[in-house]
């Protein structure tokens, strides 16, 4: 008996690839905007840290060096978080990105998935109609004789 051979099963083995491939780059992603959302945290963190005791110092007095060093950090800080939150918004662009083409790739998958299915049903509705009739032919060569 003949076995079931899909034409378009190369097609469907690269849309599972894709898949595969795409959903990896979506792990990827969320990786790295957690590892920037940590590090934007533990910014913000070390900035209010930091203002509480620039706020005791200024309390105390301070000379002139000391406010110029105040001001050169509160700038490092700024530009810290707008390179972290400019980072975050790049990713969350590729993460939205990638999720579109996943669901692309998925709905290109399932076509190719049902398209196989009703190729392996007529196959097999086929295969059955053969059977039928070699059984009726062997059946009627019986009577026959």
């Amino acid at each position: 008996m003949k076995k079931f051979k899909f034409k378009y099963e190369n097609i469907l083995k690269m849309r599972i690839n894709e898949e595969s491939k795409i959903k990896i780059l979506i792990a990827n992603l969320n990786i790295e905007l957690m590892k920037l959302e940590t590090k934007r945290d533990n910014i913000l963190t070390n900035r209010i840290k930091y203002f509480k005791e620039i706020q005791e110092q200024l309390q105390n007095g301070c000379q002139a060096s000391v406010l110029l060093e105040i001001e050169r950090n509160k700038k490092y800080y700024v530009d810290s978080l707008k390179d972290v939150e400019f980072k975050i918004e790049t990713i969350l662009f590729e993460l939205k990105k990638a999720r579109e083409e996943y669901v692309e790739i998925l709905k290109e998958k399932k076509i190719m998935e049902k398209l196989k299915e009703k190729k392996e049903k007529l196959f097999l509705k086929e295969i059955e109609k053969m059977e039928n009739k070699l059984i009726d032919e062997i059946v009627n060569y019986k009577n026959s004789k």
